[in-house]
């Protein structure tokens, strides 16, 4: 069995995660190796899955991809981008990786001044205010999902686990959650 070196057409440089649901690697475009993405690659075409369990399977995965779609464009909103391969039997989430730009990362190179965190509460608060308005519910703000730009304003990203109007939560059987 070979393995994977590429992926949506960009070069898989490690594998950052992976699990039961998804493979997740960091790769560069073939053409800027500067340019980073994390892809998370999740197998559509699960054996052993009753129908039931695959379309539930489908709904979770393509959840982000719901959320982010009933969102406009917004500064302090990062939105990934979504595809299916040839096939059909793998579902693909691209994001930029600027993983030392998050929160959590910052929080560990730097002290914020009281004017830096007000500045960043406020443009998460925005963030999640013009969510709220289209009917998306987050679910996962943490400093992990919180991105600093570099004007040093503060971006929300990854809304894979969040709750939108097109949820249909008597015939999921469950809702999208996340281990605290």
């Amino acid at each position: 069995h070979k393995k994977k070196t590429e992926v949506c057409g960009h070069v898989i440089e490690e594998v950052l995660e992976g699990n039961d649901d998804y493979v997740e690697y960091l790769c560069h475009s073939k053409f800027f190796t500067d340019r980073k993405f994390k892809i998370r690659d999740y197998a559509l075409d699960k054996a052993g899955l009753s129908p039931i369990q695959l379309e539930r399977h489908q709904k979770i995965v393509h959840n982000g991809e719901m959320s982010e779609t009933a969102l406009p464009s917004y500064t302090y909103i990062i939105k990934s981008h979504f595809q299916t391969s040839e096939d059909g039997n793998h579902y693909y989430v691209i994001t930029e990786y600027m993983e030392e730009h998050s929160l959590r990362s910052a929080m560990q190179r730097n002290t914020f001044t009281d004017k830096d965190k007000v500045m960043i509460l406020l443009d998460i608060a925005s963030a999640l205010s013009l969510a709220h308005q289209n009917n998306v519910i987050h679910r996962n703000v943490c400093p992990e999902n919180i991105y600093l730009q570099s004007d040093l304003h503060a971006a929300l990203a990854n809304f894979g686990l969040s709750y939108n109007i097109m949820h249909e939560d008597d015939k999921w059987g469950m809702t999208v959650s996340a281990d605290a």
